[in-house]
């Protein structure tokens, strides 16, 4: 018997974002305070499985072919638009997804390594010399924001593969990510 298999990118680096989360909290459970690398890279493997992901849909049940040309919150306003269908950027998960795509371009598009002045209690200190930064890591990299981050990824996946209606053994199955799609 044979079958064709591709590579989903989504998967790679949805599976990875599930690891980080897993390994972190059997190792730190009573911890909120999440390695920044694995949190950011989190973020970062959210934003890129999502663009991922919304791509595959683009090149496989529509016509649509200058997809790679919009900004993907645009794709993804289009996605919708072909079908038909309307959302709300304000209501979750899109509301999350704006603040992820705001948070990778931060980090990816890094252009000030300052991250505030600290107390010996670990705060954030400001004052008229020492401004608070743009993101406090305490507040955007910790374990329940990752593992919110994560949650509305995939509501986000689901809720365009049931507009496309994706059928069942192709969904994003968070429980099951293979690294590859049997057709």
């Amino acid at each position: 018997m044979t079958h064709h298999a591709s590579l989903s990118l989504e998967h790679i680096l949805l599976d990875n974002a599930v690891k980080l989360l897993e390994n972190y909290n059997t190792e730190r459970s009573t911890m909120d305070n999440l390695d920044e690398r694995a949190a950011i890279m989190i973020i970062i493997s959210c934003v890129t499985a999502i663009e991922s992901f919304v791509n595959r849909i683009y090149l496989n049940h529509t016509n649509f072919s200058h997809f790679d040309e919009l900004r993907l919150r645009s794709a993804i306003e289009n996605l919708f638009s072909i079908k038909g269908k309307e959302f709300n950027w304000g209501d979750d998960p899109f509301n999350q997804f704006t603040t992820l795509i705001k948070l990778r371009n931060h980090f990816i598009h890094f252009k000030d390594s300052y991250l505030g002045l600290y107390s010996a209690e670990g705060e954030l200190v400001e004052d008229s010399v020492n401004k608070k930064p743009k993101y406090n890591p305490n507040e955007i990299l910790t374990f329940s924001k990752c593992e919110k981050y994560l949650e509305q990824t995939f509501e986000l996946i689901s809720l365009i593969e049931n507009v496309y209606d994706i059928p069942e053994y192709s969904k994003i199955d968070k429980n099951n990510l293979r690294y590859y799609l049997e057709h």
